[in-house]
């Protein structure tokens, strides 16, 4: 069975997990009226508990971005047809 030590070791690595996604929450309010700007969804992952073996459990955070790349791409390539008044083929059929 696990000691004291190994407990508390397991809730404070939690709470730092915690304040990462407090973190990126707070990046989320920061920049939200920034042009261009994807939001970060954190999301926290149970880690295993395994007493026997020594596995402490827990969560682990993870930053998900909302960015899409094909979104990102056709706004590149508006922005780059505009800004220098040229058409690709693509475009033109």
């Amino acid at each position: 069975m696990g000691s004291l030590f190994s407990a508390l070791t397991s809730a404070g690595q939690s709470l730092q997990q915690f304040e990462r996604a407090m973190d990126v929450t707070q990046n989320n309010v920061t920049n939200a009226n920034s042009p261009g700007y994807a939001e970060q969804v954190p999301e926290m992952v149970s880690q295993p508990f395994e007493a026997n073996s020594g596995l402490a459990g827990g969560v682990k955070e993870v930053t998900q971005n909302t960015r899409d790349s094909y979104a990102d791409a056709a706004v590149q390539q508006q922005l780059f047809t505009s800004e220098t008044g040229c058409q690709t083929r693509a475009s033109r059929i």
